[in-house]
C-alpha cells in the first residue's frame, strides 16, 4: 500500500508539477525477501494505472498501459501467470459495468501480452496455431508444448484453443465462467501488433 500511494504521482499528475518534471527524477525500488509482497506492489499500480487511463481518457485510453520487461524468460513466464489473475480481475469488472457504463472502463478488452524470444513461445501467427493445437490435445497435468497456459485462473476448468477463432478459452462445461467466451491473451507478435495488449510482458533481449 505504501509503494502504490508512494508512485501515485507516477500516474496521475500533480497539480503542482505542471510539467511532470519533478517525478522523472526519482525512481522507487521495492526491496523486500521471498514472499514479502514485492510482485502485489507492483500489479497494485498497473491496476490503479489501468482504470485511472480508462476512466480518464475513454477510448483513447485503450491500448499498452504498462510494459513489464525481465531478463530471465522462466521468470517472466511465471509472472505472467500471476499477471493473468490481475488482468482477468479487472476485465471481469470491465464487463460488469459494460451495459450501465457504471465503472466506466471502456468497450475494449482489458489484456494481456507475452512479448519473448521463439525459443519460448512461437512468434507469429501460423506457428502459434500449430502449437496451440497441439497444446489442445496435451493430458490433464502435463504440458509439452510452449503455451504458459493449462487451467483457468477465474474458475480453474482446462483451457482450450479454437483454431477457426484464434483464440484460448475457458472450457468449463456449464458455460457459467466468465471467460468461456475468450480468454483475454496475446501470445505472438502479430497479434500483440494488430491489437496491443494492457499489460505487455516481455524479455529484455525480446526488446533489444
Amino acid at each position: 500500500l505504501a509503494f502504490i500511494l508512494l508512485n501515485l504521482d507516477g500516474i496521475i499528475q500533480h497539480p503542482n508539477d505542471t510539467g511532470w518534471t519533478k517525478r522523472n527524477d526519482l525512481v522507487d525500488l521495492v526491496w523486500f525477501p521471498t514472499g514479502g509482497g514485492k510482485t502485489e506492489a507492483y500489479l497494485g499500480i498497473i491496476a490503479l494505472c489501468i482504470i485511472y487511463r480508462r476512466r480518464k481518457y475513454q477510448e483513447q485510453g485503450s491500448g499498452v498501459a504498462a510494459i513489464m520487461r525481465y531478463t530471465l524468460r522462466l521468470l517472466t513466464t511465471q509472472q505472467f501467470q500471476r499477471a493473468l489473475r490481475l488482468i482477468l480481475a479487472l476485465e471481469q469488472i470491465r464487463r460488469w459495468g459494460k451495459h450501465q457504463q457504471e465503472f466506466n472502463l471502456g468497450k475494449e478488452a482489458i489484456s494481456i501480452g507475452l512479448y519473448v524470444g521463439a525459443n519460448s513461445l512461437p512468434n507469429n501467427e501460423k506457428d502459434l496455431d500449430e502449437e496451440s493445437i497441439k497444446w489442445n490435445n496435451r493430458d490433464d497435468g502435463e504440458n509439452k508444448t510452449k503455451i504458459p497456459l493449462d487451467r483457468c485462473p477465474w474458475c480453474g476448468s482446462k483451457l482450450k484453443y479454437s483454431s477457426s477463432k484464434k483464440k484460448y478459452f475457458c472450457s468449463n462445461e456449464n458455460d457459467s465462467c466468465t471467460f468461456s467466451d475468450e480468454l483475454p491473451v496475446c501470445l505472438c507478435d502479430e497479434h500483440i501488433y494488430k491489437n496491443p495488449p494492457t499489460l505487455l510482458f516481455g524479455t529484455v533481449d525480446k526488446f533489444a
